[in-house]
Order: structure tokens, then C-alpha cells, then sequence
């Protein structure tokens, strides 16, 4: 499998640099050839004709390989005229920062951590097209190992146009990486999100040591969730994109207008089964309550699915956790369940005579 998109990456690459040998050879069979010389010419004149139409036909040859080497290198910077339009942060564990120019085009490629700088050390990709791009950075996370099967996830931020020019951007970059995956008969877990980074943003990122598309992320990920605050971001922050996607799939809010998520990130048990090892321990049916909901969060086991279910007619609440990565069944010592007289004015409490009509 890694043969095939090594394979790409070079098909990808010859794309962009094309071959100049057959032009150059092409370009020389129209020149003027040396005559045959006159028997009766000098030895010294013969070899001084001869040397002169040589040096004149390399001359011409070399002139045509180098401008068409030139063309080849800046025919795909035209337009670009030193303005960096966009910004694209590739996250995976290595992170990455893409530069554009308004043709689309590689300005800059800057590694934001050291898994990034081992990857961009044999690799220059300034003045490809991003396609290209993708595909060389895609292609080398998987043949170090950073993308694989059982690490399938892959954060995007773009920072550029507005509205709706911005989302057909994110829809565009989420098919080309799909594409890529495709290729290879595997999934790819991709959320894509709009950005807009400020010197602010650019410093908590650099605080916290990644990219300002995965510090936007996080920013979201706290303001979506009851149970994290700022002070779960340094633990947040050290999270896997695979981890970070599965806690964010699982939000109460939800999807955002400004994201576009592909596929699911593996090796997890979905919340559905969660939900339903809970239940089935209960004995209950989804039917039976008024409310059940299983969200991803961190915990002293690592990642878990805190599970809330409110039984009709009890008016308790229980709380289980289950391991996102086995789906075995986490029982807290007073059996999850709280009575009614704990809670005060909670707000499942409240939400029940609503869902009861």
C-alpha cells in the first residue's frame, strides 16, 4: 500500500516538473548540421569549423534546456506576485503550515512542531500546486507511520476568503485528501474548519507548542462542552487529533456552520454502543427514558464516554462511564445512580416534564 502512494507522490511531482529531455533533443534536430569538409581543406581549418559549429549547437541546446528548466519553475509562481492569500494547518501529530498564493500555490511550507521538521527535511514543496501538496504530505505521514488504519484523523483550518467561498474551499481540500485515502482503499476521519488567526491566537498557540488551526480547535472544542473549561487545555493540547475529533464529535451543540467533517476517527466504540452497553445494563430501552446521551471526554482511564440516562417515572439520574477503546463498562462504587434530592435544579430534572408531552 505504501508502494502505490509513493507511486502518486512521484506521478504528482512529475506533473509539476515536466521531463525537458525530449524538447531539448527536439529543439536540436532543426539546427543547421556541420557540411562534410572538402578534401582539399587544411587538417587545422577542418578542426577549427568543426569546434566552432559544436560550440555553436551546444551553445543553442543549452540555452533552450534552461529556459525550458526556467519555465518550468516559474510558470507555476505566475500571479503570484509575493502576496500569501491563504493559510491551510494540516494536523495530524506532525503539524504543518501551507502558505498560498491566489493561484493556489505553495508560498511557504513551515513545520510547527519536531514530528513536522523530520517530515519537511527531504521534502521542498514551494511553487506546487496544492494538490500536489497534499499529496506529498499525505503520502509521507503515511509512510512514516503518522496516518494509518488505526490513526485515520486529520485536522484542517483554512484561513482565507469568507462565507461561502471559504466552505467550498473546505469541501474542496476534505475531497482531495479523501481521494488520496480512496487510492489506497482506506478511510480518512477529516474535520475542516474555518480560521481566523490573530496575533493572539498565533501566541496561545505558540504557548502551547501547535498550530493555530489545532488552538482554534481546542478553543471550540471548551465553549461546546459543559464539562471543560480552560484549564483542560494543556491536557487537550497534548491529545491526539483522533482523540480530540472523537471528544468533539460527541459535543452537545453539535456541528458548526463553518466545519465540514468526513468519516469517523477508528479504534473507537461508537457513543451508540456506549449508550447501549449502559442501558443494557439498566435493563431499559432507549424508549424507557426521558433522556440518554453518551459524550466523549477525558478521564483518570484516558478517554471515556461519560453516559447520562434519566429513567421515566424515577426522576433519578445515573451516570456510567465506558472506555471509548474496549466499550467495557466503567461502574462508579454507588451503582451511577443519583436520587432526585441530589440534584437541586438540575437540568435534566427541568427538561423532564418537557419531553414527557
Amino acid at each position: 500500500m505504501s508502494k502505490e502512494i509513493k507511486h502518486k507522490i512521484r506521478q504528482a511531482f512529475e506533473a509539476e516538473t515536466p521531463d525537458m529531455r525530449d524538447r531539448v533533443l527536439s529543439a536540436c534536430e532543426g539546427q543547421e548540421q556541420v557540411p562534410p569538409l572538402h578534401l582539399t581543406q587544411t587538417k587545422e581549418r577542418s578542426r577549427r569549423a568543426v569546434s566552432m559549429r559544436r560550440a555553436w549547437l551546444t551553445a543553442a541546446c543549452l540555452m533552450l534546456f534552461f529556459a525550458g528548466v526556467l519555465a518550468g519553475y516559474l510558470l507555476p509562481l505566475a500571479g503570484q506576485g509575493g502576496a500569501e492569500e491563504t493559510y491551510v494547518y494540516l494536523d495530524v501529530n506532525p503539524s504543518i503550515e501551507l502558505a498560498l498564493d491566489g493561484e493556489n500555490r505553495v508560498v511557504s511550507c513551515t513545520a510547527i512542531n519536531e514530528d513536522a521538521e523530520g517530515l519537511l527535511s527531504d521534502m521542498s514543496l514551494e511553487g506546487v500546486e496544492l494538490n500536489t501538496a497534499l499529496h506529498a504530505l499525505v503520502g509521507a505521514m503515511y509512510v512514516q507511520g503518522y496516518l494509518s488504519e488505526e490513526d485515520n484523523s486529520i485536522l484542517v483550518s483554512v484561513d482565507g476568503a469568507d462565507g461561502e467561498a471559504e466552505t467550498s474551499y473546505l469541501c474542496d481540500i476534505t475531497d482531495r485528501i479523501n481521494a488520496i485515502f480512496a487510492d489506497a482503499k482506506m478511510e480518512c476521519s477529516i474535520i475542516a474548519q474555518q480560521v481566523r488567526r490573530s496575533e493572539e491566537l498565533r501566541g496561545r498557540a505558540e504557548q502551547y507548542g501547535i498550530s493555530v488551526g489545532k488552538m482554534h480547535f481546542l478553543d471550540k472544542m471548551v465553549a461546546g462542552h459543559e464539562e471543560l473549561s480552560q484549564e483542560n487545555l494543556p491536557a487537550l493540547s497534548d491529545m491526539s487529533i483522533k482523540e480530540l475529533q472523537l471528544i468533539y464529535s460527541t459535543k452537545p451543540e453539535g456541528q458548526e456552520k463553518d466545519e465540514v467533517h468526513s468519516g469517523s476517527p477508528s479504534g473507537f466504540v461508537t457513543p451508540e454502543m456506549a449508550l447501549g452497553t449502559v442501558l443494557s445494563h439498566l435493563g431499559l430501552e432507549q424508549e424507557e427514558t426521558v433522556f440518554a446521551r453518551a459524550v466523549a471526554l477525558p478521564g483518570e482511564r484516558g478517554l471515556v464516554y461519560t453516559v447520562t440516562v434519566l429513567p421515566k417515572g424515577q426522576g433519578g439520574i445515573y451516570f456510567f462511564q465506558v472506555d471509548c477503546r474496549t466499550g467495557e463498562l466503567i461502574e462508579p462504587e454507588d451503582g451511577g445512580y443519583q436520587p432526585p434530592a441530589m440534584q437541586g435544579e438540575g437540568k435534566h430534572q427541568q427538561e423532564e416534564p418537557q419531553n414527557k408531552k
